[in-house]
């Protein structure tokens, strides 16, 4: 097996899976993976605050995990059984 990292057509890969999520549709996140970074931007909009006006909390909790599993992603590993 190759101890090759991943390089730009993995991350892009990586990119379009986050990107194909349904929810992403309603929260319009953007995904950008790169060699040692991997950064969630949401755009605040009127729709995402909650009734006492502040923005929802499922949508401070969204970026934290998908960055860190486009990170982790980025790493190849030797897979087995």
């Amino acid at each position: 097996m190759s101890s090759k990292m991943p390089g730009e057509e993995h991350w892009r890969k990586l990119e379009r899976m986050y990107d194909s999520s349904l929810l992403n549709d309603f929260i319009r996140p953007r995904l950008t993976v790169g060699e040692g970074t991997a950064e969630v931007v949401i755009p605040v909009r009127p729709e995402l605050f909650h009734a006492a006006g502040a923005i929802h909390g499922s949508i401070y909790f969204k970026a934290p995990p998908i960055s860190a599993m486009a990170e982790e992603g980025k790493k190849k590993r030797p897979v087995g059984l």
